[in-house]
């Protein structure tokens, strides 16, 4: 089954991120596979671009609990 997922109000903290590079091939297959994230700033999506989403499938639109 092909079901995408869908990361709304993204972020990965500094301490989280250097884990996440670890685990490296296996992170970026995983997060290849991300549809779309919708991260909080700017530097959230860097993070979330490094560890493997393609960079057309993210957008900084802001905390979405406060903002909205």
């Amino acid at each position: 089954m092909d079901i995408p997922v869908l990361v709304a109000n993204g972020r990965i903290s500094s301490r989280s991120f250097p884990r996440y590079r670890r685990l490296g091939a296996i992170a970026r297959m995983l997060f290849r596979a991300v549809a779309g994230v919708a991260a909080q700033n700017g530097e959230y999506a860097r993070r979330f671009e490094a560890l493997g989403v393609p960079p057309d499938r993210i957008a900084v639109l802001g905390n979405l609990k406060y903002d909205g």
